[in-house]
């Protein structure tokens, strides 16, 4: 099996080079906003733009992968660590006939925004109606929402600096509308700290 492990970072240095130790033996490539550091090996960097301009990261990401053949893609932020890669590979070949998303981090939400309430599939899976920027993915899901992120608004921030990014919020659309299933889990694959 393929995978590609695609981490997004800023000023994360010492956690980012501790995660792609972690992942290391694995396909990756780190999308960096405007970091003070560079790292050498597949190493992407942006001008920063913040949380308002993270979509622009997403979107070449999304684009760089439309001739990627891997199976399994991992979409995580830097400040993860304790990737469960071999529970990911047996979620994937659990879900891999349907175009899916699977989150790797349960934060506590039994339902979103757009007011789905989620459904218990078994003992460490909940079929949900939303995705956030931490899931794992096959290249049918991919396929099917584009290969693209649409760029988000800034009047989004003008009265809330600390919302989301709408990333999440913009892939969730997709996948609605294109009928993919979007899974979390009962325990988080991997550790996200205190969030």
């Amino acid at each position: 099996m393929k995978i590609k492990i695609i981490i997004f970072s800023y000023e994360r240095q010492q956690m980012l080079e501790s995660l792609i130790n972690e992942v290391k033996e694995f396909d990756y490539d780190v999308f960096d906003d405007g970091s003070s550091f560079k790292l050498t090996k597949n190493f992407h960097q942006f001008e920063h733009g913040g949380k308002a301009k993270f979509w622009r990261m997403w979107d070449f990401a999304l684009r760089m992968l439309r001739d990627d053949h891997s199976d399994l893609f991992i979409f995580m932020p830097s400040d993860v660590s304790n990737v469960n890669i071999p529970k990911i590979i047996e979620l994937h070949n659990q879900f891999k006939s349907k175009a899916y998303a699977y989150n790797l981090i349960n934060d506590g939400r039994t339902n979103c925004w757009n007011m789905i309430q989620p459904v218990q599939v078994d003992e460490h899976t909940m079929k949900v109606g939303f995705t956030d920027c931490a899931f794992f993915c096959n290249k049918q899901l991919l396929n099917r929402i584009g290969h693209y992120v649409n760029e988000i608004n800034p009047r989004r921030f003008e009265h809330n600096k600390a919302i989301s990014s709408g990333v999440g919020q913009d892939l969730t659309f997709r996948m609605l509308r294109t009928n993919c299933n979007m899974y979390t889990p009962t325990k988080s694959l991997v550790y996200h700290g205190d969030h």
